[in-house]
């Protein structure tokens, strides 16, 4: 079906059309990270065990690091004030990346229920259950695994950065998160066997505009999935109220 868009899809009708989000779960889903074979070439094949790897690694990352972090609970003074004092400057910083990472992901939330119908009612309407390569196993696991990643990064963002003990340490942290958290976009993996051209996003929302015109409407992704996505908006706007607050009044660096 995607190498059927390449051919057809002419470049010239793409012009003010926006791109649809390209995931590796997307990608599977919708046959353009093609299951592998024996038949497949070696570069076909690795490019499908790379996304398993991308799955599980954001699958695992937040576990471990929750676990690290709090397995040194113990070790916390709170509530305390009195750490806000010392080494203002990495604290405001790392106090700046936490509100920021959280305001980030709650715009994710909504941009990420929006991309997600798309993609959904597109599946549905081309009746890709039946083609080869795809999957809709695969394309419902993604919300279930954004939804967990929103809500696990916000909290590692704040324990993670809380216990920085310098400047890099905090950068890095951040850079860390950010890195786990957008590891399974193709258009922003730093992953070289994962690209966007695994992805013909443009193409995929002029088909889905072409859809919507036709049919009037496009299949929905349904209230279970769209009640996912509302529920992990309103846990992380607690923790964007929250987290904060235990950033504030915890010490995690006592010795």
């Amino acid at each position: 079906m995607m190498q059927a868009l390449q051919i057809w899809v002419d470049d010239g009708w793409l012009g003010g059309v926006d791109m649809i989000k390209g995931t590796i779960y997307r990608g599977c889903a919708m046959g353009s990270i093609a299951r592998p074979s024996l038949y497949s070439s070696t570069k076909s094949n690795v490019r499908f065990f790379g996304a398993v790897l991308i799955w599980l690694i954001q699958l695992v990352a937040p576990i471990v690091m929750l676990h690290t972090i709090l397995s040194k609970a113990e070790e916390w003074d709170y509530p305390s004030l009195g750490h806000l004092g010392m080494r203002t400057g990495d604290k405001g910083l790392s106090m700046l990346l936490v509100i920021t990472f959280h305001f980030n992901v709650l715009f994710e939330i909504q941009n990420e229920a929006n991309s997600y119908n798309q993609v959904y009612g597109l599946f549905m309407a081309l009746k890709c259950t039946k083609k080869k390569n795809c999957s809709s196993l695969i394309l419902r696991l993604e919300p279930i695994m954004h939804c967990y990643l929103y809500i696990t990064s916000c909290m590692c963002a704040t324990l993670l950065l809380g216990q920085g003990e310098s400047t890099k340490d905090i950068l890095f942290d951040a850079l860390g998160i950010l890195f786990v958290y957008r590891l399974d976009d193709v258009s922003k993996t730093a992953m070289s066997f994962i690209s966007p051209k695994d992805w013909p996003g443009h193409r995929l929302a002029w088909a889905c505009g072409r859809l919507s015109h036709d049919e009037a409407s496009l299949p929905t992704m349904g209230r279970c999935f769209q009640n996912m996505f509302d529920i992990s908006f309103w846990v992380v706007t607690f923790l964007t109220c929250a987290m904060p607050l235990v950033y504030i009044t915890t010490n995690f660096n006592v010795r």
